[in-house]
């Protein structure tokens, strides 16, 4: 049994000289579901027309030896060709050409640069128009309803008679009444809006010409004051003699719908949907545009290239929908930012003439275009740096944000799009290796660093795997007594090439690469194995501090992955001290709040880390279960020679011992600095003056008893 036949698939022919248009359109719309048929040439589309029978042409305007206005003209004069849509391909937009256009018989016309996007809808569409009109030709019966369903009305005007004939579904189109219309047209031009007869008659004015047929679209107000767009189309028919008029006769269309959805379709194509600025592709368009007219001038031109720190934490800690509603912000927060730089503005309006776009994720580029000095860049990287780096209210929350920039210029850093946009991108990265919330210039000696930085992350992801971690352990000292009481443990990588690395090198990377995970449970499960025999000189367990990332702490599966490890390890939960810092409370401070007492629940010992450096470290102290608090080395370093410094730890000593705490220094360097702390009754101190951070073979030694400081 043979199935049924297949469905033949719509002809286009494609006239234009370009290869590589030949190509793009025969891609487009073979993946549309059209056949395609390709010339080079006027004469080529004349001659062949006739063989190959197709359902649409598309033509260019400029072709070799006969021009596309010729060549739709004879087209026109084929039996064959009479219905079938023309559609011309041009980058001309003048009066002038689009009426050469109509009167050579085109059915419609697109401009160049085309989307491929809206071309197979264009096509499409056409074809649907096309076959609505042969309908018309065939039988009124069949026209009436290929009317309704194209929103397509029609009329004749009798010249002789003076009789306006208008069908129905065009004088519902036009919001007239045909009850009403006797068929005079002095009649319709009093019953129609004023726009509806100024389109009319201007159409009229224009066909007086045979087989030259007019078109006018026009946005009309009705009287119930909705908005219309029509499309007007008349043709002048001769009588035998082939050149008087007798009669006109045409179309009306509704082509609100189809603008509604072109303007759709090229809106999706175009813009990003969640901020509502230029995609990706719009800003390469307006770009390119930009970068040619620099060089025409010889003017330079920016590119900025914005990347949201650690916005995938708060994605993560948030929700997507929060990540959504924080993007949106950031997007408005750069708009305002820009609005005020003569840079960016176009002269004479507060418009940013597509300036801003968002590539996708969490990356935003500006474009500069007549850019005066660097200096000017350099500006608005700070205002938007400055701007985004207020609060935001993201569904009830505060959160903070900051932003990496990186800048390229032309032509010093490019000569084309392709050029600028990767070394803004490289700038960008550069940036967040200086610490983030920064903006860098691109500098050709970045294109090493960007290098070096991917061979250091190809490496990293197999570190693990060839067991290339490391942990070394720095001793915390009881300061009244000497004793080690506990112990740091402090990542390093044995690079094979690069030697022993410093987790500065490399902890960043771990977490934009998606690794702080596993290098966060490597961490805990070796600091438990390792350190598991180690006691204190008087007998006490040695407590074990690890630091816990962001990352880590926002994922839900903390608490059950700690009760496992502690389970399969044996590890005490009273040794295990989790370091912290109050950046974890930051995005949800609720939910931080309750994982922490799950955690003290566990007998699980916490810390606050960086103490002092925070927006709202006090509030913690009252609020949060910690059982210590290290204050940060930047206000240990100078706190034996610094009054300032002195009273400030005094104060956050105090502080801590109100809520119970003990309080541990960071940094101790010199014997001075340990002497003033001891006075100001700090409990704990950790640093160099006892012992640098060192492998776990070295600890055992420093267990037997007091030690000595090295100053």
């Amino acid at each position: 049994m043979t199935g049924a036949p297949p469905v033949k698939r719509p002809l286009v022919l494609v006239v234009d000289d370009e290869p590589g248009i030949q190509s793009l359109i025969g891609e487009t719309l073979s993946q549309a579901g059209f056949e395609v048929e390709a010339v080079s040439t006027g004469q080529e589309a004349v001659t062949r027309f006739p063989l190959l029978k197709p359902d649409l042409v598309l033509m260019d305007v400029l072709l070799p030896g006969m021009n596309g206005f010729a060549a739709c003209s004879l087209l026109r004069r084929l039996p064959q060709a009479a219905h079938v849509p023309i559609v011309f391909m041009t980058s001309f937009e003048d009066t002038e050409s689009v009426e050469r256009a109509y009167e050579a018989g085109a059915t419609d016309f697109m401009s160049k640069p085309f989307n491929p996007l809206i071309l197979g809808h264009r096509v499409r569409y056409l074809l649907r128009a096309g076959a609505a009109l042969r309908e018309l030709s065939r039988s009124k019966e069949h026209l009436a309803h290929a009317q309704h369903l194209a929103q397509v009305g029609s009329w004749e005007w009798d010249l002789a008679k003076r009789q306006l004939r208008v069908s129905e579904r065009a004088a519902i189109i036009l919001g007239l009444s045909i009850r009403e219309f006797s068929g005079s047209l002095d009649e319709f031009l009093s019953l129609a809006p004023a726009a509806v007869g100024g389109l009319f008659k201007s159409v009229l004015e224009g066909s007086f010409v045979p087989h030259h047929p007019s078109r006018q679209d026009h946005t009309l107000t009705m009287p119930d004051g909705e908005q219309r767009t029509v499309s007007l189309q008349a043709r002048a028919l001769p009588a035998e003699d082939g050149r008087t008029v007798v009669s006109l006769t045409g179309t009306v269309q509704d082509i609100t719908e189809r603008r509604r959805i072109e303007e759709h379709i090229h809106h999706l194509a175009y813009y990003d949907s969640l901020t509502g600025l230029p995609n990706r592709l719009l800003f390469r368009d307006r770009a390119q545009q930009a970068l040619a007219a620099a060089k025409r001038h010889e003017a330079m031109l920016g590119i900025l290239f914005l990347d949201i720190d650690r916005f995938k934490f708060i994605n993560d800690s948030l929700g997507h929908s929060a990540g959504d509603a924080l993007l949106k912000q950031v997007a408005e927060r750069i708009m305002e930012a820009i609005r005020a730089s003569d840079s960016v503005v176009r002269p004479g309006t507060s418009e940013t003439a597509g300036a801003v776009a968002r590539l996708g994720g969490d990356e935003f580029t500006i474009l500069l275009p007549d850019l005066r000095q660097p200096d000017h860049a350099s500006g608005i990287a700070r205002r938007i740096l400055s701007a985004i780096a207020n609060p935001f209210l993201v569904e009830g929350r505060e959160v903070f944000i900051t932003g990496s920039i990186g800048i390229s210029l032309h032509p010093s850093d490019g000569e084309n799009l392709e050029e600028l946009l990767k070394n803004a991108d490289t700038a960008m990265y550069q940036a967040k290796n200086e610490g983030r919330n920064n903006y860098q210039f691109y500098s050709r000696s970045m294109n090493e660093m960007a290098a070096d930085r991917l061979a250091l992350e190809n490496d990293l992801r197999r570190a693990i795997e060839r067991h290339e971690l490391r942990l070394h352990y720095q001793p915390l000292v009881d300061i009244h007594t000497g004793l080690v009481i506990g112990v740091e443990a402090l990542l390093r990588w044995a690079h094979p090439t690069r030697g022993l690395l410093p987790p500065g090198r490399f902890v960043d990377l771990v977490e934009e690469i998606g690794l702080g995970q596993a290098v966060g449970e490597w961490v805990l499960e070796t600091a438990c194995r390792e350190t598991a025999p180690w006691q204190s000189a008087d007998g006490r367990p040695l407590i074990v501090a690890v630091n816990v990332s962001n990352a880590q702490f926002s994922d839900r599966g903390l608490v059950t992955r700690l009760s496992r490890l502690l389970r399969e390890t044996g590890f005490a939960s009273s040794r295990l001290e989790l370091e912290l810092t109050e950046t974890i409370m930051m995005p949800q401070p609720e939910e931080a709040a309750a994982v922490l007492q799950q955690l003290k629940g566990m007998g699980l010992r916490l810390a606050l880390d960086d103490f002092g450096t925070g927006y709202s470290s006090i509030g913690h102290l009252r609020t949060l279960p910690f059982d210590t608090v290290k204050i940060d080395r930047s206000f240990i370093t100078e706190v034996a020679t610094n009054a300032t410094d002195a009273t400030i730890a005094e104060a956050m000593i105090t502080m801590a011992h109100a809520r119970d705490l003990r309080v541990l220094a960071e940094g101790i360097e010199t014997v001075p600095q340990l002497s003033l702390l001891r006075q100001l009754g700090c409990d704990e101190v950790q640093g160099y003056l006892f012992s640098p951070p060192v492998p776990a073979d070295s600890i055992p030694p420093l267990l037997t008893g007091p030690i000595v400081p090295r100053g």
